[in-house]
């Protein structure tokens, strides 16, 4: 066939090749061909410079495709040529797998977002739930429980509603063949307040801005979290989820901890602190009021704290780190 047609046709100074090389054009031709369809998906425009060639300019893809059902492929030696098919090279092999190696994990990430979801779902539904089964369980046969029976039975909902938290969390923990890596409070047990996005679980939310605020209350946030945003002590992120928080706001966290610590030394020099003695809720303000007035005496002069417009309270952590790197001496 290729000689009817003219193999001179199909290749570009195909005149000036050597004899041995022109024995390999219908070969080299018979690859390209084969392959066609894959080089019509990688290269869709038609101006593509692989569509100038001699080939596609003399011939319509109709009569390659014909050309192409004719081609046999395998293993075989051909002894005008000289030549032996070597099949499929090992790398097409491999790429290949690779390719659907990749679809399945695109398709695994899709099932567990999905997975995610409904989990999501079934969460937002529990309380509602919990809810009708209490009104539906206060009174039985026109009676109403004792108090007893009912804290008893409320107990009962939430250690189920706890248990049913706990088994989804591990499900998808061990699902996804994440990081054992976890949250956890002052008792050293899970914190209920995690999150999922990106693969992965996180202590704070996806679009969670660290904040920027007075110092006071980054104090608040940096020991007890943020509760109406049910997010644990920011320390927290420091320590085990620096990476949740984008880079350019990682400074962020390091001049909060710089100035927290700051305040919280001068706490367990004076003795307001144990060495054992953690910060919670119980202390958080007592200690807050003398070691920050503490803190204040080293940054500022005294002058400088009489006057009337110097507010305190007002004054950002960020604004802090600044005047104290910028002491050359301070003894804390």
């Amino acid at each position: 066939m290729l000689t009817s047609l003219g193999i001179n046709n199909f290749f570009d100074t195909y005149a000036d090749f050597p004899d041995s090389f022109k024995g390999c054009c219908p070969y080299l031709l018979a690859s390209v061909l084969y392959h066609l369809p894959t080089l019509q998906q990688w290269w869709p425009e038609p101006n593509h410079p692989v569509w100038q060639s001699k080939m596609f300019i003399k011939f319509s893809m109709p009569q390659l495709s014909l050309l192409r059902q004719h081609i046999v492929t395998g293993t075989f030696y051909d002894p005008e040529s000289q030549l032996t098919a070597t099949g499929v090279p090992n790398i097409v092999r491999i790429h290949a797998r690779f390719d659907s190696i990749e679809e399945r994990l695109i398709n695994f990430e899709h099932q567990l977002q999905n997975q995610n979801s409904q989990m999501n779902e079934k969460f937002e539904a529990l309380p509602e739930k919990i809810s009708s089964e209490l009104s539906e369980n206060f009174n039985i046969e026109n009676q109403q429980m004792g108090r007893r029976d009912f804290i008893e039975f409320q107990t009962n909902i939430q250690a189920s509603f706890e248990q049913y938290v706990n088994r989804a969390l591990s499900h998808n923990a061990s699902t996804a063949e994440r990081s054992n890596e976890q949250i956890v409070n002052n008792s050293g047990t899970r914190d209920p307040n995690i999150y999922y996005w990106g693969g992965r679980f996180h202590m704070i939310p996806q679009d969670f801005n660290f904040p920027t605020c007075a110092a006071q209350n980054m104090w608040t946030q940096w020991h007890l979290g943020i509760a109406s945003q049910n997010i644990s002590p920011l320390k927290k992120i420091y320590s085990h989820y620096i990476t949740d928080v984008p880079k350019g706001k990682r400074y962020l966290v390091h001049k909060a901890k710089f100035v927290m610590d700051s305040v919280e030394k001068i706490a367990r020099v004076n003795g307001k602190l144990r060495a054992d003695q953690v910060i919670d809720s119980t202390n958080c303000w007592e200690i807050w009021k003398f070691a920050f007035g503490e803190y204040l005496k080293l940054l500022y002069s005294a002058e400088q704290l009489a006057k009337p417009s110097f507010r305190p309270d007002d004054i950002y952590y960020t604004t802090l780190h600044k005047i104290h790197t910028k002491k050359t001496i301070i003894n804390i």
